[in-house]
């Protein structure tokens, strides 16, 4: 019942989805396909019909900008490359039964504004709360 409530995808049309292959064949952008064709669809439409499996995949590498068609940032700045997954940590971690195994979190807040640093003792509960503006030390 809710599956009906939703718009019908233009782009599963067959008519549709000839023209668009034709038009990328001929390694035209998908702005010139609707621009020349005239075609009641939308620019990322058409990157997201490629992203879904909607087209077929083999007209990818005609597009000229092949980037568009992955969304969104991938996050790169604020990411720890060695880090241990919580899956891994030992079982004696997980239990809470020694004092000395402590468990941290950090937030950046909006450019400028400084950071927050927690760092809690899993037995005790002891908190240690820092924050630090930019180009300054830990400070209590």
């Amino acid at each position: 019942m809710r599956q009906a409530c939703r718009p019908v995808r233009k782009i599963i049309q067959p008519e549709l989805q000839s023209k668009i292959v034709q038009g990328i064949e001929q390694y035209w952008s998908p702005e010139q396909v609707i621009g020349r064709l005239k075609l009641p669809i939308s620019v990322p439409t058409i990157y997201r019909a490629l992203r879904d499996g909607l087209l077929p995949k083999i007209l990818i590498p005609k597009l000229r900008r092949q980037g568009r068609i992955t969304y969104g940032k991938s996050e790169r700045c604020g990411k720890l490359s060695a880090t241990t997954s919580i899956e891994l940590r030992p079982a004696i971690v997980a239990r809470r039964e020694r004092i000395g195994d402590w468990e941290g979190d950090t937030v950046a807040g909006t450019r400028g504004s400084g950071h927050f640093l927690t760092l809690v003792d899993r037995a005790t509960s002891f908190l240690v709360a820092r924050t630090a503006k930019l180009r300054q030390s830990w400070q209590q």
